[in-house]
Parts: C-alpha cells; structure tokens; sequence
C-alpha cells in the first residue's frame, strides 16, 4: 500500500473547499478501512491536533502551554480522536445495514473522514480572536450538512430512509461517544494508585448498566486459566461444548437483530415520530451494539466455562482449517473441524 502525501493534501483540499469532487473521487477507489485511516483520517487528526496547539500558542500569547505539551499528550489526544471517528463510522455503517443501506465500515469510515474535514479546520481556526469561534461553529455545521449529503452515497441508505437513518445515528454516536468517554476515564482513574484497582461502578438500568456489566464480564473472562495440551488435540467433549456455545450466540443474536428489525419497522411506519421514540431507538442500537461484541463471551461465562479455553479451541480450528499438516495436533483438529464444519459456517464460524 503506498501513501502519497500529495494525494492526501489534494483531498484535504477538496473536502474543505470542494467536497462533492473529494467525494466522487475518494468513492471509485473504494479503499479499504486501513488505507483510509493511514492516508485520510490519521492525517487529518495529527494535523489538525498539531495545528490547534501551534496557534492556540502564537496567536493567544500561551507559549507556556503549547510548551509544556508533551509528545505523548500530543499522541494521546491524536489517538482517542482517532477512535472516535471508527466508532463514528462502525455506527454509522451498522445503522446502514438496519435501514435497507450497505453495511460498510471502510465506506463508512471514508464518508465520515471526508465529511469531518471541515470540522477539523474549525477546530485550528476556533483560537482566532473575535470571529475564530463563529468560522468554527459555521465550518461545523458544514461538515454536519455534509455527512448527512455523503452518507447516503457512500452506504447506500435510500431515500426514504435517509432522515431517520442520519438522526438515529447521530444520536446513537453520542452515545457511544459517552460511553467511550466514561471507559476511558474509569480507566484513568484505576491508574491512581490512591483509588481501590476495581473501579466501584454504580450504575442504573440502560446503557450505563450494560457497560458495566460487560466491564466486569470481561474482568472475569480474563481472570481465566487454561493450559493447552501438548498434543494441541480438541476433545470430543470440548468440540461439543464450542458447538453449543456457538449455537446458543447464534440464537441469540438472532433474536437481538430481529428485535431491532421490527423496531425500526415500527419507527420508519411513523408519520410524526418524537425524540423520545428515536433516542429509544439509538439506546436500543448502542445496547444491541454491546452485546453483540460480548454476547460469545457472556454465553461462555455464564455457562461456567472457560473463555481462555473457548479461544483456544476457535483459535485451533482456524489454524487446522487453513494450514498444512505439520504442527502438533492440525491433523487431529481438521478431521474433528470437518465433522461440524457444515453446522459451524451455519452458525456464522467460517475460519
């Protein structure tokens, strides 16, 4: 993958000064997330991050700060920006794919990349004295009018869809935004060596609950131990186990998907539709959202098995459905991956 600097400067360009070109553009290359991210995103964030220090310092006298700024709060800030322009995009294109659209994360990232490119100039222009903030806030708005114009075209969401689609998501990505915030500064915090290393989180029921509840899920899927045989042979009776496993998350996110379905249907049917009724619905979404990412994971725990142990039964069956005979026990666990194969890639288990 090459990266030319001039490209990207070109794009920039254009996605502030011309975006329906940058968009029509960026579109036929259909590059994938990561060529995105290295060409488009990562440059955007680093420079606008570096840039907003660099006249933050000159143009309101606080040398001191700009200063005092090390390389890594430089780098920390470039990355937690970074993150939330993928968890932008992953709810973004997954709201695509719940409202008859194309569920792409690179397409999606691309799109959102190219539509906060105006935002990210507000973000260097906002230190200006007297009309800084008022050029911000109108850059903004831009990049908010042109991601509701990209979208579309970019996942395919159709026209009758397009409004709700753009407001559920904007509403979902605050609130994963939230969430994402609240993680990060829960972990900060565990970093004090004079707070307790288990963070007493107290939350009500909703999105609040689930997050930390998937926390200590996974705090508990951590503390695990297993040590594989020598042999690195799946057992009958440990293939059986990741069979049921897999068949009881299959059901259940069945199940999480067709809630979501019909409550999408109900909402889309809705001439006058409240917010009270589409924050339900984004709600809805982040909550689906979380428990697809763990549901695996839950289903181990509260079966009382090993997740260690899960991972490396799946990890066996990829390596001795995709490699060569050879390494202990690849003979073995493709002969025992054959006999489910059928029934696994069903299950959605395709290595």
């Amino acid at each position: 993958m090459t990266i030319s600097f001039r490209k990207t400067l070109t794009l920039l360009r254009n996605g502030l000064l011309n975006p329906a070109v940058a968009w029509r553009e960026y579109y036929k290359e259909n590059s994938s997330w990561q060529q995105t991210a290295l060409r488009l995103t990562l440059p955007l964030v680093a420079s606008a991050t570096v840039l907003g220090v660099l006249v933050h310092g000159l143009l309101r006298d606080s040398y001191l700060y700009a200063a005092t700024l090390s390389a890594q709060m430089l780098l920390i800030d470039i990355a937690l920006t970074f993150v939330l322009l993928l968890i932008t995009a992953l709810v973004f294109s997954y709201t695509a794919g719940k409202f008859a659209g194309q569920s792409s994360f690179s397409r999606s990232l691309a799109a959102i990349t190219l539509a906060a490119i105006p935002a990210f100039a507000g973000m260097v222009i906002i230190f200006v004295p007297w009309l800084g903030w008022l050029v911000a806030l109108a850059l903004l708005m831009l990049s908010i009018v042109c991601l509701y114009q990209v979208i579309p075209l970019y996942l395919q969401v159709p026209d009758g869809k397009r409004r709700i689609h753009f407001l559920v998501s904007l509403v979902s990505t605050l609130i994963a935004v939230i969430i994402f915030n609240w993680i990060v500064a829960a972990v900060f915090i565990q970093k004090n060596d004079d707070l307790p290393r288990k963070a007493n989180i107290t939350a009500s029921s909703g999105t609040l609950a689930q997050v930390n509840e998937s926390m200590l899920l996974l705090e508990d899927a951590l503390n695990d131990v297993f040590t594989p045989p020598e042999n690195n042979e799946i057992t009958d009776q440990q293939m059986q186990a990741f069979v049921m496993i897999m068949q009881k998350t299959h059901k259940f996110l069945e199940q999480r998907v067709k809630e979501l379905r019909l409550m999408a249907d109900e909402l889309e049917n809705k001439e006058d539709k409240s917010i009270s009724e589409i924050m339900k619905m984004s709600r809805k979404i982040g909550e689906n959202a979380m428990s697809q990412n763990d549901a695996e994971m839950r289903i181990v725990k509260r079966g009382g098995q090993n997740w260690k142990e899960h991972q490396w039964i799946k990890q066996q069956l990829r390596i001795a459905a995709t490699r060569q005979p050879g390494m202990p026990g690849v003979a073995h666990n493709r002969k025992m991956y054959k006999n489910y194969s059928k029934e696994l890639s069903e299950l959605g288990f395709n290595p």
